[in-house]
C-alpha cells in the first residue's frame, strides 16, 4: 500500500502544479504576418462611448518582407467617377476620402511595433511615427489592440486575411 501511495502523490502534485503554471505568451515573427488583410470589423472603447462597425468599405493592409502598407476609402457611400476634365473640387471630393501610409515594422513576442515612412496625412510622418501595438493572430484571423496612452481610449481592429 505504501508503494502506491508516494507515486499518487507525486502524480496528484504534478498534476496541480502543471494546471496552474501561468500560461506562455504566444511567440510570432514578422513572416506569420505576411500577407494581405482586409479590416472586418472596428471596435472603440472611448472616454464618452463605445461602438463596433462592421467594415464594407474598401481596404487592404499589406505585410511584405518587414514591410507594410495601409489603404482605405473613409466616409459612406462609393465614391464617384471622376471626369476627364474633372474640376479641383470634383478631384478634392474624389481623393478626401482615400488614406494610404506605409513603412516598417518588427515583431517581438505578440507586440507589433511599426514606423510611419510615408502618408498622406502629413501628421503621420512626424516625430511620433513609431507606434507599437499588441496583436492576436488565428489562423486567417488577425486582432489587432490600439491604445492612446494619453487618453486611454482604445481601438480593436480585427482582420480577415485575403
Amino acid at each position: 500500500m505504501r508503494r502506491l501511495i508516494v507515486p499518487a502523490v507525486v502524480l496528484v502534485t504534478a498534476a496541480i502544479v502543471l494546471a496552474f503554471r501561468p500560461a506562455t505568451e504566444p511567440t510570432f515573427d514578422a513572416s506569420d504576418l505576411e500577407g494581405a488583410w482586409r479590416t472586418v470589423t472596428v471596435h472603440a472603447e472611448l472616454a464618452d462611448t463605445t461602438w463596433t462597425r462592421d467594415e464594407d468599405r474598401p481596404n487592404m493592409l499589406l505585410f511584405v518582407d518587414g514591410h507594410w502598407a495601409a489603404m482605405r476609402v473613409r466616409g459612406e457611400g462609393t465614391r464617384a467617377d471622376v471626369p476627364e476634365d474633372a474640376t479641383d473640387e470634383q478631384l478634392l471630393e474624389a481623393f478626401r476620402p482615400f488614406s494610404a501610409s506605409g513603412g516598417t515594422y518588427t515583431v517581438s513576442g505578440s507586440a507589433i511595433t511599426s514606423t510611419t515612412l510615408i502618408s498622406k496625412w502629413p501628421n503621420g510622418m512626424n516625430a511620433q511615427r513609431v507606434s507599437t501595438n499588441e496583436f492576436e493572430l488565428d489562423g486567417d484571423k488577425l486582432v489587432r489592440v490600439f491604445r492612446n496612452e494619453e487618453n486611454d481610449n482604445s481601438w480593436t481592429v480585427t482582420y480577415k486575411r485575403m
